[in-house]
């Protein structure tokens, strides 16, 4: 039997890309281990804290609510510290805190409020340690004329892995509970390190002060692309939180049978791409985010009359269609954003991030508004993701600011 290494992996890739370079490979595996780390949980983990959040729609939105609306404020402090230590240092640091934030998971069980206080506190500083350096190391790795084909490898690799690992969970969740999943990923994480190790770093400095990084979100260089973030942010409350929810409660609490719906959607997914794939290169690349994004938009009211398993199928494979057709051009566009940016590569990224997390913050206050006060059902509530996605379809066309993906 052949010995698998790092490098004989990167020259099967580099087949596909001789411009995958080093460093994006070791950027590339590190992220795909990490994923099966954070992915493994996936749909079960909205499960989890609404079953220790007293199986309270409204506890489990506070609970992310502290989550995205600290980290709006530690963001910028987070840009200073990152930029500081260095790159390579903080995603290491990123890659040890998520492990940590896995086992806080553990706490749900034997005392409620520090394991509350303990995970939002190591969620909020993860996020911050991992993903800004991560955004940086990918915008600067990646090479402009290729950058389109090479996320759609990475994203293509994501979707792959994760036709099994829904399957996994449930069946693991099912028979030993959701502890075996957590110290699964506190391994993963710390496994996801050993390619960082070999990775070169990056310089970068953060520039603006305090105040001055939340006055440039509204700056005439940044409102356009915080108007596209914050709507992004909007609609991850329903996709990221709600809509997991709500298959858990169609499927009337079967993990087993929920593993088994979210692999199925992965695996359709992943055929539906490779024909829309072969379309899409004949497309022009901005028609197919906006027509994606007015596609994923419609997708949500399929999803509010969803009431079995099949429909909850059916709706989530058509979403992620749509999804698909507007993923790889649309993420193109903010790395090529990022890369112009230049030397305020690291800012750019900060406020993205701080822009994504006040959108999803709005969003889940108006949730718990519509659901709580206003007697809403949960399901009604997608109305606002579908006009979240509307909205960043106008965006689009209105100032038609894709780049060319050469996927």
């Amino acid at each position: 039997m052949a010995i698998i290494t790092f490098d004989s992996i990167k020259n099967k890739l580099q087949r596909f890309s001789p411009r995958f370079e080093q460093n994006l490979f070791l950027l590339f595996l590190s992220s795909q281990i990490k994923t099966i780390g954070i992915n493994l949980l996936g749909t079960f983990g909205i499960v989890f804290f609404y079953e220790k959040l007293d199986k309270s729609i409204l506890f489990l939105l506070i609970y992310y609510l502290l989550s995205s609306l600290l980290y709006v404020f530690w963001a910028p402090i987070n840009g200073k510290i990152v930029c500081k230590i260095g790159l390579k240092k903080s995603i290491i640091i990123g890659s040890i805190l998520f492990a940590l934030l896995n086992i806080s998971y553990i706490l749900f069980d034997y005392n409620l409020f520090w394991a509350i206080v303990s995970s939002t506190i190591l969620a909020i500083i993860s996020r911050g340690f991992y993903w800004m350096p991560y955004h940086i190391y990918f915008a600067s790795f990646t090479n402009k004329d290729r950058r389109g084909f090479q996320i759609s490898i990475i994203k293509d690799v994501v979707t792959i892995i994760n036709i099994f690992l829904p399957f996994i969970a449930g069946l693991f969740i099912e028979k030993s509970g959701f502890n075996i999943i957590f110290i699964i990923s506190v391994f993963l994480h710390l496994i996801s390190i050993i390619p960082l190790l070999k990775m070169d770093d990056i310089k970068v400095e953060y520039s603006f002060n305090y105040l001055e990084s939340f006055k440039k979100i509204f700056s005439k260089e940044f409102w356009h692309d915080s108007i596209l973030f914050f709507l992004e942010g909007a609609e991850s409350t329903f996709s990221v939180i709600l809509w997991p929810l709500l298959m858990f409660l169609i499927l009337k609490g079967n993990y087993q049978e929920l593993g088994i719906i979210s692999s199925c959607i992965v695996l359709f997914t992943i055929i539906l791409n490779i024909i829309l794939g072969k379309m899409a290169d004949k497309q022009d690349k901005k028609k197919m985010v906006k027509t994606g994004a007015l596609l994923y938009s419609a997708g949500w009211i399929m999803k509010m009359f969803s009431y079995t398993g099949f429909q909850v199928f059916l709706s989530s494979l058509y979403h992620n269609m749509a999804d698909s057709l507007m993923r790889v051009p649309y993420d193109t566009y903010w790395y090529e954003q990022d890369f112009k940016k230049g030397r305020y590569i690291d800012e750019y990224v900060i406020l993205r991030e701080a822009t994504i997390h006040a959108g999803r913050s709005l969003t889940i206050v108006m949730s718990m508004l519509l659901i709580n006060n206003l007697g809403f059902d949960m399901r009604e509530t997608f109305v606002i993701g579908a006009l979240a996605f509307l909205l960043l379809g106008f965006f689009i066309d209105k100032k038609s600011i894709l780049v060319k993906n050469d996927g």
